[in-house]
């Protein structure tokens, strides 16, 4: 058996607040937020729904789009710190 380790890679990430949704549409362009009745859900692979804190995190980039992740605010900060 042998050991890995994750490859710190540097990514682009938008935190949803509440209050800024035209930003996090803008910024995620071609994904769709669906409102829910106040719960905001974010087209991705797994179907994300974003509470307020929430990191919005672009994974993969390609010639066919953005691939995107969730994290709540806790996790995001345990996994990633600010790039320079």
């Amino acid at each position: 058996m042998a050991k890995y380790k994750l490859i710190q890679k540097e990514v682009e990430a938008i935190q949803f607040t509440g209050d800024n949704l035209d930003e996090v549409k803008k910024w995620i362009a071609d994904k769709i937020i669906v409102d829910r009745g106040g719960v905001f859900a974010l087209r991705s692979l797994d179907g994300y729904t974003l509470e307020n804190g929430d990191y919005i995190v672009i994974i993969n980039e390609s010639s066919y789009g953005i691939e995107l992740a969730v994290r709540k605010e806790k996790d995001f900060k345990e996994e990633y710190e600010k790039a320079n």
